[in-house]
């Protein structure tokens, strides 16, 4: 009898996780809201891989003791780097884009933004050109006022003299050196051109499971990352870019906690979730979210020790954010 016993007893301790126990481990609770600063707002820019883009270089500065955050009396970060240097990273690759024409153009990634910024190996903050307002922001009209009155009649085309303009701009704020960081980037072909095309469930789940890594990869080591995505909180639903800042388990499901650039309010959200929606924020299921995403990016850690990242438990309780 006591053989039979300690069978079972042995049995029990190499037993394989139950599922809840396996969501409390692959989900355990990660808030990176401290450590960015105010929600922004694009306004009427077309400008969602820019701000998002600057979110994810601006936490990872932070993060990595490189820029620590400072906020004005009216709580705007003044330190973090402003989306207008991350558009025009995007920009300058494109002929026919420039800064002056900010209403020319939609559409750019994270990754791109991100990887032109860090090779140039200088940003410019907020304060430096300050991105509140969109198209009338402080930091396009100055540009627009300086094209209107420098404009040269004799140049090849007014494209080609907005363009050297806007890059004229950039090199005059933006420089403050920083680290080449490296930029983790994953990427499904298929999802990213928007090909309706059918495929296997396996393969679909196969391509949610590395997207999930990803995200979590990032939320282990402290970093927020950049999701492009086919945005479903409203419709007609498109392509659109946001920030994922932080993951928790809520009513026994896998939540991330998603950021987007449309300011404090709501009014952008289609039912339910224009009332899960707080402050800009909004916490949807995994199974929602991950088969929109098309791609993850991100600055991971430079000490390897940044992956033992101290998780705490969200300070707002699941009826703040809403219940599924």
């Amino acid at each position: 009898m006591r053989g039979i016993t300690l069978t079972i007893f042995v049995l029990g301790l190499i037993a394989p996780p139950t599922f809840a126990e396996d969501l409390r481990q692959r989900c355990s609770p990660v808030d990176l809201k401290k450590t960015l600063g105010p929600v922004r707002d694009q306004d009427n820019l077309d400008w969602c891989y820019a701000f998002t883009a600057a979110d994810v270089l601006s936490q990872a500065l932070r993060q990595e003791k490189k820029g620590v955050l400072g906020l004005t009396k009216d709580g705007f970060s003044r330190n973090d780097v402003s989306p207008i240097q991350m558009a025009h990273e995007v920009q300058k690759k494109h002929p026919s884009r420039n800064l002056v024409d900010s209403q020319s153009f939609a559409g750019g990634s994270v990754a791109e933004a991100l990887k032109s910024a860090l090779s140039r190996g200088q940003i410019c903050t907020d304060q430096e050109m300050d991105s509140r307002g969109g198209s009338n922001s402080p930091g396009l009209r100055r540009l627009q006022e300086r094209a209107d009155t420098e404009r040269d009649e004799s140049a090849d085309s007014l494209t080609t003299f907005n363009r050297k303009l806007s890059e004229d701009e950039i090199k005059r704020y933006c420089r403050r050196a920083i680290d080449e960081f490296a930029i983790t980037s994953v990427k499904d072909p298929v999802r990213s051109r928007y090909n309706q095309k059918k495929r296997p469930a396996a393969e679909e789940a196969k391509v949610n499971q590395q997207m999930r890594e990803a995200l979590d990869s990032a939320l282990n080591q402290g970093r927020i990352a950049g999701i492009g995505y086919d945005s479903f909180f409203k419709k007609p639903a498109g392509a659109h870019a946001s920030s994922i800042i932080g993951r928790r388990i809520i009513n026994g499901e896998c939540h991330y906690r998603i950021r987007n650039s449309w300011g404090l309010s709501c009014k952008g959200y289609d039912a339910p979730y224009d009332k899960q929606c707080q402050m800009g924020e909004i916490w949807v299921k995994e199974k929602e979210l991950l088969p929109h995403v098309f791609s993850v990016d991100y600055i991971p850690a430079s000490d390897p020790r940044a992956r033992e990242w101290q998780r705490t438990t969200d300070e707002v309780n699941d009826k703040t954010y809403g219940r599924d």
